[in-house]
């Protein structure tokens, strides 16, 4: 591991302790597995502890989707191919993805275009039995079988099984709005119960998952007919706004929500703007009113969103988003405890408030914090932080 250069010291209340100490902050460089040409990076970690990170290469007309187990003595699997194609769908802000449903069996997406129209394109579904080594034939998730747009994919295990979410674009060939549909893939990657979620969303704007207290939350952009776009959210069974932003934009801000959870506790973070202001805010679920309760302004200074949030520890929460400082743009991350209080902020890598910058993604294990994102100031493809502390 190539240890860098950033030694932060503050003081604060420790983590998940009653004390006042000093914690230093390490900000460490850890070896990526990708190479120069990647990007869309993506961690996921299943309910089983398990966690790896997924990416794209690009040579020539060519897309390959790979991926790496990340273990707890921080080293990488030998990376694996899952699927390539000179006919993918690549936008900046719709990933691929990669689920470990336990220790051998595995499931993957990518967006395929259609022969038609050039939003036309299909969720692909792949899976493997032994750790990745072999995948089956790819199939189309979704059931319509219409040309349209099918994206936004978001998903996360439980107890074997994988949820799915996604906007889904079917009704727009008949001047319809865009839509989230919801479906389930068991054990046996029977994918079944496949429903609408929601008639009328934002086009572009990414969706997220956690399953809890029993249902898998859904958290996503929805859309009125007078183009207010606030963060609704479907918990298996109905759906609701978290708040209501009032956010007016006649567009999609391609700036969805994330959520992360606890044994005992949910919470989501999204982007918005009051008066004009961008905005950075967080919620969390009640379970006894199985409602949010009202949101807190994290911060009101020059948020450019993409945002992702993971909890620490049952106490504390690490939130990502970029940022514009100074005249530059970094990927930030604050550390807030389960009240919504803010501990510290602190500047993780500077970045771009361009498209090719992409979305950084947080994974936590054993109480440190990593970030993946696509380095484009020294374009050096898929870069790898750890943000880890010490007492003193």
């Amino acid at each position: 591991m190539y240890r860098i250069l950033l030694f932060l010291s503050f003081f604060l209340t420790l983590l998940a302790c009653n004390s006042n100490e000093t914690i230093h902050y390490l900000i460490e460089d850890i070896h990526s597995p990708s190479e120069k040409n990647s990007s869309l990076c993506r961690f996921t970690q299943n309910d089983k502890g398990q966690q790896l990170l997924s990416w794209i290469e690009e040579n020539d007309d060519q897309v390959q989707l790979k991926f790496s187990y990340f273990n707890k003595a921080e080293t990488w699997s030998k990376p694996s191919q899952i699927a390539s194609g000179a006919d993918w769908f690549v936008n900046w802000a719709d990933f691929p993805s990669v689920n470990a449903l336990d220790e051998n069996r595995l499931v993957a997406h990518w967006l395929q275009m259609r022969d038609t129209g050039t939003y036309d394109y299909d969720i692909m579904i792949s899976h493997s039995v032994d750790q990745g080594a072999h995948w089956a034939q790819p199939s189309v998730l979704h059931d319509d079988g219409i040309a349209a747009e099918h994206g936004f994919l978001s998903s996360v295990v439980e107890d074997g099984n994988i949820h799915f979410s996604w906007l889904d674009g079917r009704a727009m060939k008949n001047n319809q709005p865009m839509t989230i549909r919801y479906a389930k893939m068991n054990q046996a990657f029977e994918i079944s119960d496949q429903r609408l979620i929601d008639s009328m969303v934002c086009e572009c704007c990414q969706t997220d998952m956690q399953y809890f207290n029993g249902a898998p939350f859904t958290v996503y952009r929805d859309r009125t007919e007078k183009e207010l776009r606030d963060i609704g959210y479907w918990d298996g069974i109905k759906t609701a706004s978290i708040h209501n932003d009032n956010w007016l934009i006649g567009g999609c801000p391609v700036n969805g929500p994330a959520i992360a959870k606890t044994e005992n506790a949910l919470a989501v973070s999204w982007y918005t703007q009051q008066e004009s202001i961008p905005v950075l805010k967080l919620a969390f679920y009640e379970t006894e009113t199985s409602q949010f309760n009202d949101p807190i302004v994290l911060t009101d200074e020059y948020v450019l969103g993409r945002i992702d949030i993971a909890w620490i520890n049952e106490n504390y929460l690490a939130i990502s988003f970029l940022q514009s400082l100074d005249e530059k743009t970094y990927i930030v991350l604050k550390i807030v405890d389960d009240k919504g209080a803010t501990l510290e902020t602190i500047k993780v890598a500077e970045s771009s408030a361009k498209r090719n910058s992409g979305f950084p993604s947080l994974l936590t294990m054993d109480g440190n914090i990593y970030v993946a994102y696509l380095d484009v100031i020294n374009n050096t493809g898929i870069k790898i932080k750890k943000i880890s502390w010490l007492k003193s």
